[in-house]
C-alpha cells in the first residue's frame, strides 16, 4: 500500500515544465543513451581509460538485458501503475511489458557507478541523473517506486560486479 500511495504522491504532481524536463530525463535513459553517448566520447577522449569503460558499460547493459528482461519481468510480471490504477497519468513513451523492476533506473545506475569510477568530477553528476531518472519514471506514470528502487539497486550491484570483474583482470583471463 505504500509503494501506491508513494506512486500517487509523486504522480500526482502537475507542472507543464516538470513534464517536459521528466519527458527528456527519460528520453535520455532510454536504452541508456546518455551513457552511450558517455563511452564513446570517453573512448575517444580517452585514450588510458575510454574504451575499456565503454566495453564495461556494455556488458552491464547485456547483462540488465538478462536480469531485467528476461528473467525478473517475465518471473515477476507487474502491470504498469498507469495500467492498473485508476487515475495515474502516463507521459511519454508507452511501454506495455512489465513494470518491475524500472530498466532506466537499472540502466542510470550501473552508467552512474562504471563512469563514476573513473570519472570523479562527474560522479555526482551521474548520479544526480540516476535519482532524477528514477523520480521521472514514477512522475511519468511508468513504475512504482518500489520498481524504479530496486532497478537502481540491480544497476548498483551489477555496475560494482562489473569493475570488480576490471579489478580481478578477468578480461585479460578470458582473452578479451
Amino acid at each position: 500500500m505504500v509503494d501506491v500511495e508513494l506512486f500517487y504522491l509523486v504522480n500526482g504532481i502537475r507542472n507543464v515544465y516538470l513534464d517536459w524536463f521528466m519527458l527528456i530525463i527519460s528520453w535520455l535513459g532510454e536504452f541508456g543513451a546518455i551513457f552511450i553517448v558517455i563511452g564513446l566520447l570517453s573512448w575517444v577522449l580517452d585514450k588510458k581509460n575510454g574504451k575499456k569503460l565503454f566495453f564495461m558499460f556494455l556488458i552491464a547493459l547485456g547483462l540488465k538485458f538478462l536480469i531485467c528482461d528476461l528473467i525478473f519481468k517475465g518471473v515477476f510480471f507487474r502491470d504498469r501503475p498507469f495500467m492498473a490504477l485508476e487515475g495515474a497519468r502516463q507521459l511519454g513513451k508507452v511501454w506495455m511489458n512489465s513494470s518491475f523492476p524500472s530498466g532506466h533506473a537499472f540502466t542510470a545506475f550501473a552508467g552512474a557507478v562504471i563512469f563514476g569510477s573513473k570519472y570523479k568530477k562527474l560522479r555526482v553528476w551521474l548520479f544526480v541523473f540516476a535519482f532524477l531518472t528514477l523520480f521521472s519514471r514514477v512522475y511519468l506514470g511508468m513504475h512504482y517506486p518500489s520498481d524504479v528502487v530496486f532497478g537502481g539497486l540491480f544497476g548498483y550491484l551489477i555496475g560494482l560486479f562489473v569493475l570488480w570483474l576490471d579489478r580481478e583482470k578477468i578480461w585479460k583471463k578470458l582473452r578479451i
